[in-house]
């Protein structure tokens, strides 16, 4: 199990939800290339 302490985008701006987004996606891009 992994802790990646991702800041909820509930209240965050576009661009700020993007961010999220992309480093949420590059978790698992990182997760999956590991297995």
């Amino acid at each position: 199990m992994e802790d990646w302490a991702v800041p909820d985008p509930k209240d965050m701006d576009m661009e700020e939800f993007r961010e999220v987004r992309d480093l949420i996606e590059s978790k698992v891009k990182d997760m999956l290339s590991r297995t």
